[in-house]
């Protein structure tokens, strides 16, 4: 299970959905946050993680887990904090299930279904009505209508799309700590922002100019294309981006990011980074970037 390949397929939705005042919910987008960062500490801290050859695909594992018992459990429950619960739980489920295999000395048979299945037994299966619902009943206070889950459903599926991409998980010259460092430093800053900006355009049928998933796929473009990008011209390259997304957010002046991407792709193919910087005549990964138009 990819969580990338898994959001690529829904994204699209944004581009007929205006969330409007009504339908944001900064509650979601923060603890949301707070459970992507809760998980990448117990996965840095965690050993059988940690000396795992398997590290990355567990990591990326977790994390469709976690977006998937989040994104069920709103649709179920219609409430944020149920959903926040259920998902809290099945992140310390994943992470008991992989203690559990290697300590038994099974890792190298981690099969993405059996930990998916064991998860969802846990957490999911109960708001079905396979376990005691009492817990559900009490904490259902921050409810949401029918009519705006299938929203909170799609806002969900861009912040999982914006952590997965920030993360980089398919990179394994990223270690465990740089990891933690790029989610404190990026994805929470990263989200409101985007999140804003698509609101604005969402409201303002501006999505052709700019959305959600145009500033996503620019970074994995440039992921994707930069031969031997290194964590520290990468984090470079997502400073400047944000800085970017926030002169977006404050001025309104949007720019076409699938024009930048398609340049991208044309010129950047092939180069490492000081390539790219002698191209564009540059001397910072921030005057490319501020360079794109």
């Amino acid at each position: 299970m990819n969580v990338s390949n898994i959001l690529n397929s829904t994204l699209f939705i944004l581009n007929n959905i205006v969330m409007s005042s009504s339908t944001f919910y900064p509650e979601l987008v923060d603890k949301f946050i707070g459970l992507v960062m809760e998980y990448i500490h117990l996965a840095n801290t965690s050993e059988a993680i940690k000396t795992s050859e398997q590290s990355m695909r567990i990591i990326d594992i977790g994390l469709s887990t976690l977006f998937y018992v989040f994104s069920s459990a709103i649709s179920i429950s219609q409430s944020i904090e149920v959903s926040v619960t259920y998902a809290e739980r099945g992140t310390y489920y994943f992470m008991e299930y992989i203690d559990q295999l290697n300590k038994t000395g099974m890792m190298q048979t981690l099969d993405c279904t059996d930990v998916v299945k064991f998860v969802y037994s846990k957490t999911i299966s109960e708001l079905y009505g396979g376990g005691n619902t009492t817990s559900v009943n009490r904490l259902n206070e921050t409810s949401v209508t029918n009519n705006n889950v299938g929203d909170l459903r799609v806002l969900i599926q861009l912040l999982g799309a914006i952590v997965d991409t920030v993360l980089w998980i398919s990179n394994s010259e990223i270690t465990h700590m740089q990891r933690l460092e790029l989610a404190h430093m990026y994805i929470q800053p990263m989200i409101p922002i985007l999140i804003s900006i698509q609101q604005y355009v969402s409201v303002n049928n501006l999505t052709h100019i700019f959305n959600g998933n145009d500033a996503i796929q620019l970074i994995r473009t440039m992921q994707e294309i930069v031969v031997n990008m290194s964590y520290v011209e990468y984090s470079e390259l997502l400073e400047t981006l944000i800085q970017t997304f926030k002169k977006i957010e404050r001025t309104k002046k949007l720019i076409k990011l699938n024009d930048i991407r398609l340049y991208i792709s044309a010129y950047y193919r092939g180069k490492n980074m000081c390539q790219i910087l002698e191209f564009e005549h540059c001397k910072t990964i921030s005057e490319v970037v501020k360079g794109w138009k």
